[in-house]
């Protein structure tokens, strides 16, 4: 063998060992809380064991005690059918499968038993050893008793594994039981490996075998932390959109105060909470941030959605892009017109842009969106490029009036204004929709959950 190649497939195993051992650790306090876990953590924890033992100076630091090499050898061997045997009645048993389950609880005492007698049973007892297996007896019927016992546990475990997958709704369940079936089937490789080694040597094939145990481990130890690494992917998320949606919700919160349940802080000091309460200041901040639009709406005037619209198209902006820009240009205007006090009673020309998009990771998505298109410089010379400081235009007379009689309201309807002369025909009325979406609460804002 070559030493290099086996330096390094010993440091990977040791690795991986040590990443198995650090899941089965941290899992500790869930599964303290949730019985239902407790076999499957069992059976990683004695898989995490049996790989340690495995390990050459733990092998050296058990043998130097009461323990002989050919003792330790064996407790680990039949830590790992144990290991196996568990794994196989936890998948059994959430299938729902009573004759598999009383199959696997029959089998188990007998392997162990044919393991103690053989191991024993050799004369004389454990002289030498199969190459790269410390202290395990030679003899070869308790290489195929072992070797069978883990890859027919193995075969059915990646094939109950798969088949579970597939019919599982929830994604983190079938991204779970995906790698753990694959970890199945890597540590099936090694012992078809070690069974194949019995009939012809297999020289440097050995240390490949060695990896595909390590990523036995590593692929069960990821399968034990799916549910963490997704809570840690959601916190990241839910951090990203508070400090994302931040300048577009202090604008809005500054002029319209009274929607906010907190006055606006830094940026970074929301971040400073808990992890699991940050999902419920996104939810906070999406109120705030529809509810002071909804407000604003009032303060819009009708014709801003068409020049907001001119002026992004000329901007060149991208169709993705183009609808999040016209809604943020319309914001900007209208706290302008807030700020100076200047109500004009809500338009009705708005049913192209909505915030309301039905569910809340939906909604959260445009708003980040409306948040970037917020700060851009196409947005920021909209206001600037208006023909008052307060960024709207002079009032439209209605066409066909004489100059002496007065103009309707502000509030009237650009619909009901038929004398237009920038449509050529009476617009259809529109229904009852506002500026900047339909309702101040949507169903999907009804819970914080995504």
């Amino acid at each position: 063998m070559r030493p290099g190649l086996a330096t390094c497939v010993a440091g990977f195993e040791a690795v991986s060992t040590v990443v198995l051992l650090a899941a089965v650790l941290w899992r500790l306090p869930s599964v303290l809380r949730r019985p239902q876990e407790r076999l499957l953590w069992g059976t990683m924890a004695l898989t995490a064991v049996a790989m340690a033992m495995d390990q050459p100076p733990i092998a050296r630091l058990l043998s130097d005690g009461p323990a002989t090499l050919c003792s330790v050898a064996l407790a680990r061997n039949m830590i790992g059918v144990l290991s196996a045997c568990g794994v196989l009645y936890f998948v059994a048993a959430s299938g729902g499968n009573r004759r598999f389950k009383r199959a696997v609880l029959f089998a188990v005492p007998f392997v162990l038993a044919g393991l103690v007698l053989i191991a024993y049973g050799v004369k004389p007892p454990c002289a030498e050893a199969v190459p790269g297996i410390t202290g395990a007896p030679r003899t070869a019927g308790y290489w195929v008793l072992l070797g069978s016992t883990h890859l027919i546990a193995d075969s059915a475990c990646a094939v109950m594994c798969r088949r579970y997958a597939c019919r599982s709704m929830d994604r983190s369940l079938r991204v779970s039981l995906a790698l753990f079936g694959w970890g199945a089937v890597c540590a099936g490789v090694f012992w078809a490996g070690r069974l194949v080694g019995l009939i012809t040597p297999l020289g440097d094939v050995v240390l490949y075998l060695r990896i595909a145990l390590g990523l036995h481990a590593v692929l069960r130890a990821a399968a034990l932390l799916v549910r963490d690494l997704a809570a840690v992917g959601r916190a990241a998320s839910d951090a990203r959109a508070i400090w994302r949606l931040w300048p577009l919700w202090r604008s809005l919160v500054a002029a319209v105060p009274h929607v906010a349940l907190k006055r606006y802080r830094w940026r970074g000091t929301e971040l400073l909470c808990a992890p699991s309460h940050w999902r419920y200041l996104v939810y906070r901040k999406v109120i705030e941030t529809r509810d002071a639009i909804l407000v604003l709406q009032d303060y819009a005037h009708p014709a801003a959605l068409r020049r907001a619209r001119d002026h992004v198209a000329a901007a060149g902006l991208p169709a993705r892009a183009a609808r999040p820009a016209v809604l943020a240009c319309v914001i900007r205007e209208a706290c302008a017109a807030k700020r100076a006090n200047l109500r004009e009673g809500g338009g009705q020309e708005s049913a192209d842009i909505e915030v309301d998009r039905g569910e809340l990771a939906a909604e959260i998505d445009f708003l980040l969106e409306v948040a970037e298109a917020y700060t851009s410089a196409c947005v920021k010379s909209f206001v600037k490029s208006a023909e008052k400081p307060s960024g709207r235009p002079p009032p439209e007379e209605p066409a066909g009036k004489p100059p002496g009689e007065p103009s309707d309201g502000p509030g009237d309807s650009l619909a009901d204004k038929s004398g237009d002369p920038s449509s050529c025909k009476p617009r259809r009325a529109r229904p009852e929709r506002q500026l900047f979406g339909r309702q101040p609460r949507s169903k999907a804002l009804r819970s914080p959950s995504r």
